[in-house]
Protein backbone atom coordinates (compact mmCIF):
# COMPACT_ATOMS: atom_id res chain seq x y z
CA UNK A 1 0.00 0.00 0.00
CA UNK A 2 1.28 3.62 -0.87
CA UNK A 3 -0.07 6.66 1.05
CA UNK A 4 0.09 10.08 0.34
CA UNK A 5 -0.82 12.97 2.64
CA UNK A 6 -1.10 16.47 2.13
CA UNK A 7 -3.14 19.34 3.52
CA UNK A 8 -5.29 21.65 0.73
CA UNK A 9 -7.71 24.72 1.77
CA UNK A 10 -7.00 23.86 5.41
CA UNK A 11 -8.64 20.06 4.74
CA UNK A 12 -6.81 17.18 5.13
CA UNK A 13 -5.71 14.36 2.19
CA UNK A 14 -4.86 11.09 1.83
CA UNK A 15 -4.69 8.96 -0.99
CA UNK A 16 -3.92 5.41 -0.81
CA UNK A 17 -3.06 2.95 -3.55
CA UNK A 18 -2.38 -0.68 -3.19
CA UNK A 19 0.21 -2.14 -5.34
CA UNK A 20 -1.37 -5.55 -5.28
CA UNK A 21 -4.73 -5.25 -6.09
CA UNK A 22 -5.18 -2.00 -8.01
CA UNK A 23 -7.51 -0.43 -5.47
CA UNK A 24 -7.11 3.39 -5.44
CA UNK A 25 -8.74 5.61 -2.25
CA UNK A 26 -8.93 9.60 -1.92
CA UNK A 27 -10.01 10.57 1.71
CA UNK A 28 -11.17 14.06 2.60
CA UNK A 29 -11.04 14.49 6.24
CA UNK A 30 -10.97 10.71 6.61
CA UNK A 31 -14.13 10.13 4.21
CA UNK A 32 -13.85 8.27 1.11
CA UNK A 33 -15.03 10.67 -1.47
CA UNK A 34 -13.64 8.89 -4.38
CA UNK A 35 -12.22 5.22 -5.44
CA UNK A 36 -11.49 2.91 -8.30
CA UNK A 37 -9.68 -0.02 -9.34
CA UNK A 38 -6.71 0.96 -11.61
CA UNK A 39 -4.30 -1.57 -13.41
CA UNK A 40 -2.38 0.88 -15.45
CA UNK A 41 0.90 3.65 -14.57
CA UNK A 42 -1.22 6.41 -14.66
CA UNK A 43 -4.89 7.20 -13.28
CA UNK A 44 -6.50 10.42 -12.37
CA UNK A 45 -9.85 11.58 -9.54
CA UNK A 46 -11.66 14.17 -9.99
CA UNK A 47 -13.50 15.58 -6.75
CA UNK A 48 -15.08 18.52 -4.96
CA UNK A 49 -13.37 20.35 -1.67
CA UNK A 50 -15.23 21.16 1.05
CA UNK A 51 -15.22 24.42 -0.16
CA UNK A 52 -16.88 24.01 -3.44
CA UNK A 53 -13.42 24.28 -5.43
CA UNK A 54 -12.34 21.37 -7.42
CA UNK A 55 -8.82 18.89 -7.25
CA UNK A 56 -7.70 17.09 -9.59
CA UNK A 57 -5.60 14.23 -8.72
CA UNK A 58 -3.01 12.44 -11.06
CA UNK A 59 -1.20 9.19 -10.16
CA UNK A 60 1.47 7.74 -12.31
CA UNK A 61 4.22 5.44 -12.21
CA UNK A 62 7.71 7.16 -14.06
CA UNK A 63 9.08 5.19 -16.39
CA UNK A 64 12.47 6.18 -16.07
CA UNK A 65 12.99 6.33 -12.03
CA UNK A 66 10.09 3.97 -11.61
CA UNK A 67 8.80 5.91 -8.73
CA UNK A 68 5.07 6.77 -8.04
CA UNK A 69 4.01 10.66 -8.37
CA UNK A 70 1.05 12.29 -6.80
CA UNK A 71 0.24 15.57 -8.67
CA UNK A 72 -2.50 17.49 -7.11
CA UNK A 73 -4.41 20.41 -8.68
CA UNK A 74 -6.94 22.92 -7.44
CA UNK A 75 -8.19 25.31 -10.20
CA UNK A 76 -6.02 23.75 -13.05
CA UNK A 77 -3.04 24.96 -10.89
CA UNK A 78 -0.04 22.92 -9.68
CA UNK A 79 -0.45 22.52 -5.67
CA UNK A 80 2.46 19.71 -5.21
CA UNK A 81 3.59 16.89 -6.48
CA UNK A 82 4.28 13.66 -4.02
CA UNK A 83 6.49 10.81 -5.06
CA UNK A 84 7.34 7.59 -3.79
CA UNK A 85 10.61 6.34 -4.45
CA UNK A 86 11.35 2.68 -5.89
CA UNK A 87 12.87 1.68 -3.47
CA UNK A 88 9.46 2.27 -1.29
CA UNK A 89 7.57 0.76 -3.41
CA UNK A 90 9.18 -2.23 -3.41
CA UNK A 91 9.99 -2.41 0.39
CA UNK A 92 5.70 -2.24 0.43
CA UNK A 93 5.68 -5.18 -2.78
CA UNK A 94 8.24 -7.03 -0.49
CA UNK A 95 6.24 -6.56 2.83
CA UNK A 96 3.15 -8.28 1.01
CA UNK A 97 5.01 -10.82 -0.53
CA UNK A 98 6.79 -12.10 2.85
CA UNK A 99 3.21 -12.25 4.71
CA UNK A 100 1.51 -14.51 2.03
CA UNK A 101 4.47 -16.83 2.25
CA UNK A 102 4.48 -16.96 5.93
CA UNK A 103 0.41 -17.17 6.27
CA UNK A 104 0.63 -20.16 4.01
CA UNK A 105 3.27 -22.12 6.07
CA UNK A 106 1.48 -21.70 8.82
CA UNK A 107 -1.61 -22.83 7.26
CA UNK A 108 0.11 -25.79 5.94
CA UNK A 109 1.89 -26.64 9.43
CA UNK A 110 -1.76 -26.43 11.09
CA UNK A 111 -2.83 -28.72 8.26
CA UNK A 112 -0.01 -31.13 8.70
CA UNK A 113 -0.71 -31.02 12.73
CA UNK A 114 -4.57 -32.57 12.13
Amino acid sequence: MVKFQYDVNQQSIEINASNWCGLEKIYLDGKCVSRKINFTQQSEHNIQLKNGEAANFQLFLDPTTKALNCRIYSRDHLITCLQQTKSEVVRCRRFIQDFILVSALLCAFLLYLN
